[in-house]
C-alpha cells in the first residue's frame, strides 16, 4: 500500500473458513469461472488451507487524530477515491486485483473486477 492510503476494511479469510469456502466455490460456479487450475498453478492441500488477510485501502486525505476521536455512530468521511474507480486489494503488501464495492443480502462485499 502506498502512503497515501488508509486501510479502512479488511477480511480475515480464517475466520468461518468452511462458510467462505462454500460461498466462494459457489459464486465461482454460479459465474462460470470455477475451472480446473493448470499445474502450475495448483497448491498442496496444507497451504491451500492457510489463512491470510486482504485489506481494502481508500485514501482519505486531511484525516487527523481529532477528526478519529470525534467520530459518532453514523457519520460518513470523505475519501479522495472517485465512486466509478476500482479499489486495490492487497496481501502482504502485495497487490493482487482490482475490486468495486457490492452488496449482498446486507453485506459489504467486493467483486473483483481485474486480475493483476
Amino acid at each position: 500500500m502506498d502512503a497515501t492510503s488508509t486501510p479502512i476494511a479488511s477480511v480475515d479469510i480464517g475466520e468461518d473458513e468452511a462458510a467462505i469456502e462454500g460461498q466462494v466455490e459457489t459464486q465461482l460456479m454460479a459465474s462460470g469461472s470455477a475451472s480446473a487450475l493448470p499445474p502450475e498453478f495448483e497448491v498442496p492441500p496444507a497451504l491451500g488451507s492457510l489463512p491470510l488477510q486482504l485489506d481494502v485501502a481508500v485514501p482519505v486525505r486531511g484525516f487527523r487524530v481529532r477528526d478519529l476521536l470525534r467520530l459518532e455512530k453514523g457519520a460518513v468521511i470523505a475519501s479522495e477515491w472517485p465512486n466509478d474507480e476500482d479499489l486495490p486489494i492487497w496481501c502482504g503488501g502485495a497487490q493482487l486485483v482490482w475490486t468495486e464495492f457490492e452488496v449482498v443480502d446486507d453485506v459489504l462485499a467486493v467483486r473483483v473486477t481485474r486480475v493483476l
